[in-house]
């Protein structure tokens, strides 16, 4: 993941900007002035999907408002092309949240946070996940192509083994020479399982993304 200056993140209903150091900083909402130059801001929210282009523009609007969620959910859906996997993320934002933003961010970038996580996929065999306290996202890769991304609701750090375990399982790494890239909360009796399960896995953390350590 890059981080920008420019970019804000809502992750578990939490505000976070990127401080001078690169870092990410936990910010109130009410600190955040509307002149502050913000240009995109990622949204963590369970309900998303990416389509691929050739059929996404066949689907009917309601079947892609069925993909991610019920019809009795109070959210907004939202879409955005992402060209570098030829798919399009169709996902949904709390109303509230969304005419918040918009009230004071008018101009601002909405985007899904998964995006922030699989942009860069220069790499062979390779899973990320970003680890929250409430839930985790884990993004597979193949030969620079996106397998899969999803976001899992988790208790603890057993429940985001199970879902790493069944990500792996499901993207074929059994057998493969994979790496993993590690963002947000630093768990080490997380990683330590993961280590004890896959001794020749190479686990790289990337420290700015440790929110709980500011």
């Amino acid at each position: 993941m890059k981080y920008f200056s420019s970019d804000t993140y809502i992750f578990e209903n939490n505000f976070f900007r990127i401080s001078e150091s690169g870092f990410w900083k936990l910010t109130k909402e009410s600190e955040i002035k509307a002149s502050s130059k913000i240009e995109n801001i990622y949204i963590d929210s369970p309900y998303f999907t990416l389509i691929p282009n050739e059929i996404a523009d066949h689907i009917p609007l309601e079947e892609k408002k069925r993909f991610i969620s019920n019809p009795e959910t109070d959210i907004s859906y939202l879409e955005d092309k992402i060209s570098k996997y030829q798919s399009m993320i169709y996902w949904g934002v709390d109303k509230k949240i969304l005419s918040a933003i918009k009230k004071k961010f008018p101009t601002v970038n909405l985007k899904h946070f998964c995006e922030s996580i699989i942009m860069s996929s220069n790499y062979d065999f390779k899973l990320k996940y970003f680890l929250g306290e409430k839930c985790i996202y884990i993004a597979s890769f193949n030969n620079k192509k996106l397998i899969l991304v999803n976001r899992y609701k988790i208790e603890n750090s057993e429940d985001a083994l199970y879902f790493l375990l069944s990500v792996i399982k499901e993207s074929k790494f059994i057998n493969e020479p994979f790496n993993i890239e590690h963002f947000g909360i630093e768990n080490k009796i997380f990683t330590s399982k993961i280590k004890d399960i896959f001794p020749n896995v190479e686990i790289q953390y990337d420290q700015q993304s440790n929110f709980k350590n500011l």
